[in-house]
């Protein structure tokens, strides 16, 4: 899996997270899609180095897929958690 499928996975991990979880605040519910982008990007590359022994690979890998999305996921419940104890106002 490539980057630009990556980052499909971060943009709808985010994207289903601000469906559930509407907030007022745009800068919070872009700061969420950045965050899916980022941990998706992070864990396919991560999964790219361990499975593969490269940063890159352009077939598809379950298991890239399978890390990219538990560190989207991981990553957008983060940013959750912090924005929800700054007291921004939604």
């Amino acid at each position: 899996m490539g980057l630009l499928s990556w980052m499909i996975i971060g943009f709808s991990v985010g994207w289903m997270t601000n469906f559930f979880f509407k907030r007022r605040c745009k800068l919070v519910r872009a700061g969420r899609m950045f965050a899916g982008v980022a941990g998706a990007l992070t864990g396919g590359l991560l999964a790219n180095i361990l499975f593969y022994g490269g940063p890159i690979n352009l077939d598809f890998a379950w298991q890239s897929f399978a890390v990219a999305l538990a560190c989207s996921v991981l990553l957008v419940i983060f940013s959750f958690v912090e924005t929800r104890q700054r007291k921004y106002s939604y």
